[in-house]
């Protein structure tokens, strides 16, 4: 795999390492600050979320980049 594409699978990591950062601050303050009108279900929603983006998350940081097949790497360009 190129240093681009590794570039590229890095910069995803970051951001959606900041996504599920910030859903998590959004959920505790949805906890926090909306007592009492539905703010568990919502916050649980967000919570659900989040679990699925983690392991997506995990996956990534867990992934081969020797093993790749061509067609799943960024062309050079």
């Amino acid at each position: 795999m190129t240093a681009r594409a590794n570039g590229e699978i890095s910069a995803i990591t970051r951001e959606l390492s900041q996504i599920i950062n910030e859903l998590q601050d959004i959920e505790n303050g949805i906890r926090r600050d909306f007592q009492g009108i539905g703010n568990d279900v919502c916050a649980a929603r967000l919570g659900t979320v989040r679990t699925g983006l983690s392991r997506g998350l995990s996956s990534l940081n867990n992934l081969d980049t020797k093993t790749l097949a061509p067609g799943f790497t960024p062309p050079v360009v």
